[in-house]
């Protein structure tokens, strides 16, 4: 490890502020899970407990808008081909 730990790793409650704005900016669901599991500080760990939680519900609410746009994509796709069949009639 280099020269300085990261903010999450602190022991001293006086950086709370630091290791929470830390897991508040970061996106990596890795790192937010090492978090979890070696931050000192429970604040910090449960912290980076519910950001893996809300990047779930993201994924997961993005995962239902793709499936949502691919059944809108299939009903165009079979109504096109029902226009198809009457013009070729």
């Amino acid at each position: 490890m280099g020269l300085f730990s990261p903010a999450w790793m602190t022991k001293d409650e006086s950086k709370l502020d630091k290791a929470l704005d830390f897991i508040a900016k970061t996106e990596d669901k890795k790192l937010l899970k090492q978090i979890k599991s070696d931050a000192p500080l429970p604040e910090v760990r449960k912290a980076a407990e519910k950001k893996m939680v809300n990047i779930a519900g993201q994924e997961m609410a993005m995962m239902e808008s793709f499936q949502n746009m691919q059944e809108d994509f299939a009903d165009v796709f079979k109504a096109l081909d029902e226009a198809m069949k009457d013009i070729n009639r």
